[in-house]
């Protein structure tokens, strides 16, 4: 439970770098036109170093994202396992003893 906690965190840490950074290089774009064109051109290399900076933080963020997003689904996965087996061997207790501790 605490490593789906601290899953969520890390999930929510990454959303909200990467609205600021894409927010940024929003700004950014918007100040030049040209040079928003230019990145275009030229495949994401930008004239304005900071623009390209911000375009290869938001992709590493993402891969990030991507990353513990995954690792976030198997961690919930073997939660829900674990969960139905100690439900299956509560029910075998319970069987064994006549008594209910589930």
């Amino acid at each position: 439970m605490q490593a789906v906690s601290d899953n969520e965190e890390k999930l929510d840490k990454l959303r909200r770098e990467n609205e600021n950074v894409t927010e940024k290089l929003n700004e950014l774009q918007m100040q030049d036109s040209d040079q928003q064109q230019n990145c275009a051109v030229e495949m994401g290399r930008s004239a304005n170093p900071e623009i390209h900076q911000l375009h290869i933080k938001i992709q590493a963020a993402q891969k990030l994202y991507e990353k513990t997003t995954e690792m976030h689904k198997k961690v919930e996965l073997t939660n829900t396992n674990v969960r139905d087996w100690l439900n299956r061997v509560i029910k075998k207790v319970d069987q064994q003893f006549g008594e209910t501790i589930g």
